[in-house]
């Protein structure tokens, strides 16, 4: 029988029959008591106001601190005369969404990382933005990288807001305005479609030195240094086990890969196979086939 029941037939016993447990969180204002952290400090927000600190974040450009993104915002446009500027884009595929978000992100040298969803929308920002600090949770044992963190320890305005529809993705707004930080190139990760490419050129046994100079040969002297020239054999090493392309079980999600992995298993095995061409491959052996062939 659950104390509420109680309450309401036998009130004088209920302290007797079913103590209360003991509360270990105590309100310091009105001093109300809790079972959980959680309860108090959601008592102590909404009854007393309380902010606490490690919901307070930086400007970037002076000492001023809030909890909400709102008035952060509200306080460079004011204070600053930071201008945010916004760009609204429309969409019917998602295909069409990502291809417009990878040259975006090539263009501004930054990285748009999903942060959070619900049923109709989507929030991205970028990786370089990060309201935090840094804090080793290793009790000293670990470094900094040695490219730094990138951790700006304030609040920049960059991000990309996406509504869902059934028809596509609609609504898009892109807020451009960086603050508090440069774009750096060290901090970058490769695009989806960076990786594939180099991901297939894996699995069709190219070697690892051959895929770097190959990049690195792409870098011309007016040409503009991009995240994928400074590809590593760590970053290979990382996109094949990513693909996992070195597991016994050649298999990926992306079929290009996947087929690609499984015919150049079979003819390192000396099986049969008689004719493989895969697609957006023009072979010169073969002019009355073309790229989409196959």
């Amino acid at each position: 029988m659950t104390r509420g029941i109680l309450k309401r037939n036998i009130l004088e016993k209920i302290d007797q029959i079913s103590p209360l447990p003991d509360r270990k969180y105590q309100c310091s204002i009105c001093n109300k008591q809790y079972n959980t952290k959680t309860y108090l400090s959601i008592h102590e927000r909404s009854e007393h106001k309380v902010e606490y600190a490690k919901n307070l974040y930086n400007c970037a450009l002076c000492n001023y601190k809030h909890f909400r993104k709102t008035m952060r915002i509200q306080h460079l446009e004011k204070t600053h005369a930071v201008v945010m500027d916004n760009e609204y884009a429309n969409f019917i595929a998602k295909t069409e969404f990502q291809s417009w978000k990878e040259k975006v992100e090539g263009e501004t040298k930054s990285k748009l990382i999903q942060r959070s969803r619900s049923r109709k929308s989507k929030k991205y920002k970028t990786n370089l933005l990060r309201m935090s600090y840094f804090n080793s949770v290793s009790q000293g044992k670990r470094n900094i990288k040695s490219q730094g963190t990138n951790k700006i320890n304030s609040l920049c305005p960059a991000m990309m807001a996406v509504k869902i529809k059934n028809s596509g993705y609609d609504s898009v707004r892109y807020t451009k305005t960086r603050i508090g930080h440069k774009n750096d190139l060290r901090h970058m990760t490769l695009s989806q479609s960076e990786r594939n490419t180099i991901a297939l050129k894996i699995s069709s046994n190219v070697p690892f030195d051959s895929i770097l100079d190959e990049i690195r040969e792409s870098l011309t002297a007016d040409g503009e240094l991009i995240r994928l020239h400074l590809l590593r054999k760590m970053d290979l090493h990382n996109i094949e086990n990513s693909f996992k392309l070195n597991s016994n079980v050649k298999k990926h999600k992306n079929h290009a890969i996947s087929v690609n992995m499984w015919v150049n298993e079979f003819q390192n095995n000396d099986c049969c196979v008689l004719f493989y061409k895969p697609q957006q491959h023009i072979m010169e052996e073969y002019p009355q086939l073309e790229s989409d062939d196959f």
